[in-house]
């Protein structure tokens, strides 16, 4: 997604990309954007602290706006946000407060489910039982035997996904 925004940014306005070069490569980074490594002494916003918010904030001062990019794990992306919002920023994302309701996967079922909105069926592990089993397995349209996807409630990147079979899921909801 960052790769994506800068290369279609960079064509019409100078882009600053702040990263923690420790976590992430440049590689596919469109090279006419700035890439400034929070982390280095000489970076004028370093403040020896750990967390990098305050530095963001400092060149955010500079910024005709700001879109922040950040996993949404421990609530990363939403912090930032409220953050750099509560600096008096210009920022182009969503509220923090959306953005944690998105974040939870549990919540987003149960906002679709109530708005009427089509989405694959969800339940938790400990809200398995073998009639929902049956039931999602009848209205798989694979030919082949169903697989599932476990996923943690809060989370990105795939990160804790797996792709499960009926006799593994069993096995999970047993473990749950």
């Amino acid at each position: 997604m960052l790769s994506t925004l800068a290369s279609g940014l960079t064509a019409e306005m100078e882009v600053v990309v702040p990263l923690d070069l420790r976590l992430v490569s440049t590689a596919d980074l469109d090279p006419r954007a700035q890439v400034v490594d929070v982390l280095d002494p000489s970076y004028e916003a370093h403040s020896g602290a750990q967390h990098p918010l305050p530095q963001w904030a400092a060149m955010a001062e500079q910024c005709d706006a700001v879109w922040v990019i950040a996993p949404e794990i421990d609530s990363a992306l939403s912090r930032s946000v409220d953050y750099l919002r509560g600096c008096g920023r210009k920022l182009l994302n969503c509220r923090g407060d959306f953005l944690r309701q998105c974040s939870d996967k549990r919540s987003t079922s149960k906002r679709l489910l109530a708005a009427g909105i089509p989405h694959p069926p969800t339940r938790e592990l400990e809200q398995i039982d073998q009639a929902w089993l049956n039931s999602t397995t009848a209205n798989c349209s694979a030919p082949a035997q169903p697989y599932w996807i476990v996923k943690p409630t809060a989370g990105a990147g795939g990160a804790g996904q797996r792709l499960v079979n009926q006799e593994q899921l069993r096995q999970l909801v047993q473990a749950a």
